[in-house]
């Protein structure tokens, strides 16, 4: 009895269940990285502006500031990798882009610009 009362919920996660959890989740990240990237490079440029015109500050003298300056190290790192990546995997597939592998492993970067050049 107490197997068929559970029953219903098993058949919905047996249906909705996913075989590359893994992968979904990275690119769910790169989505949210590209939706973002405007306003990271506003913080990365604002905390550099910082840098530059008040070299005496003391930006490490408390925690969330030794956070903020690791954030911002790993975001500037990221704001120039991952278009160069980005690019890089568009330009390498560009013949399958419209592929459903590829549009499934690197659709985040083109999602919604023009597919038929090159330039």
């Amino acid at each position: 009895m107490l197997l068929h009362k559970f029953e219903n919920p098993r058949l919905i996660g047996v249906q909705i269940h996913e075989e590359s959890y893994k992968e979904i989740v990275i690119y769910n990240i790169k989505k949210i990285f590209m939706e973002n990237y405007i306003d990271v490079v506003t913080m990365c440029v604002l905390q550099i502006y910082g840098w530059i015109n008040y070299p005496n500050s003391n930006f490490w003298g408390t925690p969330a500031g030794c956070f903020s300056q690791i954030s911002t190290f790993i975001h500037l790192i990221l704001m120039i990798a991952f278009p160069l990546f980005g690019s890089v995997k568009i330009w390498m597939n560009h013949e399958t882009l419209g592929e459903p592998e590829t549009m499934e492993r690197y659709g985040v970067f083109y999602d919604e610009i023009q597919r038929k050049t090159r330039s």
